[in-house]
């Protein structure tokens, strides 16, 4: 698709994206968020909860939502803004909270 404006977009159009989720990118997600919660390193404990064994990150899974909004989807349609204390920056500062 290209250059498809908001008002253009109907039921239907569609775009896709595949990513196989890797122990890599689980490591990098957990080391780049602080996010080191057992459910998704140690398969022994993950089998002890709801999930039976380990998952990736929920907030991983939003990111390649995220990327194919803004890689695949018409290029005039596809443009979202989180409020901007959301925004964070490479190699600025986040806090957690």
């Amino acid at each position: 698709m290209t250059s498809v404006y908001l008002d253009e977009l109907v039921p239907g159009m569609s775009a896709s994206t595949e990513h196989t989720v890797t122990e890599r990118d689980v490591q990098l997600f957990g080391e780049a968020t602080g996010d080191m919660n057992p459910v998704h390193f140690d398969e022994e404990f993950a089998r002890k909860t709801v999930f039976r064994g380990r998952v990736a990150h929920g907030a991983l899974s939003i990111g390649f939502i995220s990327a194919l909004l803004g890689t695949k989807l018409p290029a005039t349609a596809r443009s979202f803004s989180p409020p901007a204390s959301c925004s964070r920056f490479p190699c600025g500062s986040a806090t957690r909270w």
